[in-house]
């Protein structure tokens, strides 16, 4: 699962939701920072400006794309 915009209220709430159900869970913000939130379980916190996002986010590790993308921001993160 990829949720974007993870340091808002409802990325948080997502994030605590699906880490909880053990989900394999990415959070992008649009500029690399900590995680403000208390996640429930294993969290891969990326930022969006980061030409690197796709390679780096393990949802997409052997050419698999993320089952969810959650987007909480409601605009695109990166061009």
């Amino acid at each position: 699962m990829l949720v974007l915009g993870a340091n808002g209220k409802f990325g948080q709430a997502e994030i605590q939701l699906a880490t909880a159900a053990r989900a394999s869970v990415s959070g992008a913000e649009r500029t690399p920072m900590p995680y403000r939130g208390r996640p429930t379980g294993a969290l891969t916190a990326l930022g969006a400006a980061d030409a690197t996002l796709r390679s780096a986010c393990p949802a997409y590790a052997g050419g698999h794309s993320a089952d969810i993308v959650y987007n909480t921001v409601g605009s695109r993160l990166a061009g």
